[in-house]
């Protein structure tokens, strides 16, 4: 019995007696090892944290990212050397002193220390060799704090003899690893922000608002036929974070933030008011910008008293929207804030420095936040009187006051020469030469930069491309495309008006078409020979597909007007595209190639590659205001008069609108005003300006002098407004009863709200209550109505 219980315990035994071995030989002594390295690990980088704000300067310009994640990478190296030499050397031993500890001191500590130091105080990204003596990267106390250390070090290693120099290195690799991860740390993209209301609770609507409004800055496309918006922010997700709702949570999420390492900026955004909101931002704790943001300051009005509705206020509406425009303009001022010290994010804003220019051109090109024509336009030109280089807004104000401005062959080419000098502004143009060993050595490296970049284009058709500023490529294409759209369309207009008009654009303004030629096959050229745009996710890329359509467009309408329209011949130059159209196009698109298949028909070319118009008009015109614009169109302009395009046009709907020819009191003089080539109300105005005018209307006419002075008056009603500009409003209005512009300003000061009541309710039963006119009724009342000074305030005559 005894023997089985022997043999019975005995394995067991063997087992407690190979586990025990195991844990004295192995286990404990990793343990030993590990555990003490983590938690000095876990203290050194929290240390690093904290002392970022000792480290950067708020203002400071943070380095590349490439030399940050070095030095973070070195300082990680070096922090866990020192953990793991901590808690290995005392047990082990593994090394004793000698000669090559003094080399390992002197060349991996000493000197890459001191320069670690001298780089962070004197270095800045944009020109790597200038030194920042008004704005030092690392504060003055840190930096002689570090170099007193380090002479302290240098000298102990020396002078404390052989038993010490380690321990002496030891420190030294701890100092270097903080130093190199808390300078690396301080200079991170990584943003927190905080919006609350006047009483301190957080806004988890508004913080959302304006996280989203941060990673998504951009503005609307521009009105020349590109459907492509430009994009103000390289923020991406994971450099942006919210403080959360709730007061436990909140509090948590601030503590967690100080102790957090890499988590740099914070901003905080202040509900004041409906008028004001103040934003605070603070760098590795340490305060960098702190602002007040007011309505009026930027040209908007006011939201009213205490920002309550009422009769001196706004109703809800309005009040959100004023508050979405304050949340907004935060938003962009923290943006700029934070490209002056991350360049990175400067490329897009074109270096704006004005915070101000770019909220109030995001606010103006948001329909959401500004919905009246007058009041964009204001906010545009405003953003470019405050900085006349920031390109995106003056791209869009250009493009603004091409679309409310009056559309004639003057104005088009006159917005041409301002885009032309917007194109050259986006050239990069180097005056004078750099002194000094610093900045030529950031030249040389700048060329030789360029240089790998031009080898790497050889291949394509832009090799030969002018070097554009940086963040400018974008608006440069926006202008190069702008212009071309301009030309072309100036001599489509005037084409339409005969050949007379023709021949006079080109005696007063010399060849338009071969510059348009010239530009777009620059333009071209950035597609080289590839069908395709490979890279998708870069924002550049992805505009240029966007673009393709319209390239295509323009490539083929000059190809036909250097042919018929300029007099070439067939062996001249044919800025024709090198690719063809996309079988399966988006409705834009398709409605694109209906634009050059029309124009081709008309010239009685063959519009192969790009099919019939009717084909692609079926796919791209699919609303009201379609049809209307399809109408208004210069390319379509022959075919949709042509009696043999009837039956097509019928067949697709395309019924033509009505036109001031059919209104009761010009249908009987409709012949005899076709004849002469007056079929809108423009040209009716412009030819009975004056009394000369009239009399020599009513006489070819055959009417008296008071039906022309009335068929003046209607035309000069339809011009008081855009959106009064179209023969459908006009209808309504004289059935209304209002026959002058004197009536209908008389009518809006006896009782705005009564006229637009009456007005909406014809538009309504004829089907016409989803135009501007009725719809958006502040701009023609607006414009009827201009405002007036009076006791030192600006009002508007009730």
């Amino acid at each position: 019995m005894t023997l089985l219980t022997g043999l019975t315990v005995s394995p067991v035994a063997l087992d407690t007696t190979d586990w025990d071995s195991f844990y004295r030989t192995w286990a404990r002594p990793i343990a030993q090892v590990i555990v003490p390295t983590a938690i000095a690990l876990v203290v050194l980088v929290a240390v690093s944290g904290l002392l970022t704000g000792s480290m950067v300067e708020p203002r400071t310009i943070a380095w590349h990212h490439r030399v940050r994640y070095f030095w973070a990478a070195v300082g990680a190296v070096a922090l866990t050397a020192f953990a793991v030499f901590l808690s290995v050397y005392p047990m082990f031993k593994p090394f004793s002193d000698g000669t090559w500890v003094t080399y390992l001191f002197v060349c991996a500590l000493v000197l890459p220390g001191v320069v670690l130091v001298l780089a962070a105080h004197v270095w800045g990204e944009r020109r790597p060799f200038r030194i920042h003596r008004k704005r030092p990267g690392m504060p003055v106390p840190t930096f002689w704090i570090l170099l007193i250390l380090w002479v302290a070090l240098f000298s102990c290693f020396f002078s404390w003899g052989d038993t010490r120099r380690l321990l002496v290195a030891d420190i030294a690799l701890g100092v270097f690893g903080i130093t190199a991860t808390a300078t690396a740390l301080g200079q991170n993209l990584r943003l927190q922000v905080e919006a609350q209301d006047a009483k301190g609770r957080v806004d988890a609507a508004a913080t959302d608002y304006v996280l989203a409004t941060l990673q998504n800055l951009g503005t609307k496309p521009v009105n020349l036929g590109i459907s492509h918006a430009t994009e103000l922010s390289k923020l991406v997700s994971t450099d942006l974070s919210a403080i959360p709702a709730g007061a436990v949570a909140a509090t948590a999420a601030r503590i967690m933030y100080a102790l957090r390492p890499g988590l740099t900026w914070r901003a905080r955004v202040t509900l004041v008011d409906g008028d004001r909101v103040v934003v605070t931002l603070t760098r590795n704790g340490r305060q960098a910008f702190s602002t007040v943001i007011s309505r009026p300051n930027l040209g908007l009005p006011p939201a009213g008293k205490d920002g309550k509705d009422g009769k001196d206020g706004k109703d809800g509406k309005e009040k959100e929207r004023a508050r979405a425009q304050l949340l907004t303009a935060a938003a962009a001022c923290i943006l700029v804030r934070l490209s002056r010290v991350h360049r990175r994010l400067a490329a897009c804003l074109n270096d704006a420095n004005e915070w101000k220019s770019v909220a109030l051109h995001v606010i103006a090109n948001e329909r959401a936040l500004t919905a009246d024509d007058e009041d964009r336009i204001r906010l545009l030109k405003a953003a470019v009187n405050l900085e006349p280089e920031y390109g995106p807004a003056r791209m869009d104000y250009v493009s603004e006051l091409i679309r409310q401005g009056p559309q004639t062959v003057g104005n088009r080419l006159r917005y041409a020469r301002h885009l032309a000098a917007l194109a050259d502004r986006a050239k990069d143009k180097c005056k004078g030469k750099d002194k000094g060993i610093r900045l030529r050595c950031a030249r040389l490296l700048a060329a030789l930069e360029d240089w790998v970049k031009a080898k790497a284009e050889a291949k394509s058709k832009g090799a030969d491309r002018p070097r554009l500023r940086e963040g400018w490529k974008t608006i440069y294409l926006k202008a190069l495309y702008a212009q071309v759209f301009l030309r072309v369309d100036s001599i489509l207009a005037e084409q339409r008006a005969g050949e007379a008009r023709l021949r006079e654009l080109f005696e007063r303004e010399g060849d338009i078409l071969t510059p348009a030629s010239e530009l777009i096959r620059e333009l071209s050229g950035y597609y080289g020979e590839s069908t395709e745009v490979r890279d998708r996710d870069d924002p550049l890329a992805q505009f240029l597909e966007d673009l393709r359509p319209n390239v295509q467009v323009m490539c083929g309408a000059i190809a036909l007007m250097e042919h018929e329209v300029a007099g070439r011949t067939e062996g001249g130059r044919d800025a024709s595209a090198p690719w063809a159209p996309d079988p399966c196009p988006t409705p834009d698109a398709a409605y694109k190639y209906a634009c050059l298949a029309a124009l081709a028909k008309e010239y009685g070319r063959q519009p192969d590659p790009f099919g019939s118009f009717d084909h692609h008009l079926a796919l791209a015109v699919a609303t009201r205001d379609d049809r209307r614009a399809l109408w208004s169109d210069p390319y379509f302009a022959e075919i949709l008069n042509d009696p043999g395009e009837a039956h097509t046009l019928r067949s697709m709907g395309l019924e033509r609108p009505l036109a001031m020819l059919d209104l009761p009191p010009f249908e009987p003089f409709a012949a005899s005003l076709r004849a002469v080539g007056v079929t809108t109300f423009a040209q009716f105005e412009d030819r009975t300006a004056d009394d000369a005018g009239r009399l020599a209307m009513a006489e070819y006419l055959g009417a008296s002098g008071l039906v022309v002075s009335h068929l003046a008056d209607v035309a000069e009603l339809a011009g008081t407004h855009r959106d009064l500009g179209s023969a459908e409003v006009v209808d309504v209005l004289l059935k209304a009863g209002v026959t002058s512009r004197t009536e209908l300003r008389r009518r809006a000061a006896a009782g705005r709200d009564a006229l637009v009541g009456v007005l909406t309710e014809i538009a309504e039963d004829h089907d016409l209550g989803h135009l501007p006119a009725f719809r958006e009724t502040n701009g023609w009342l607006r414009a009827l109505i201009p405002p007036q000074r009076h006791s030192g305030r600006w009002r508007r005559i009730p």
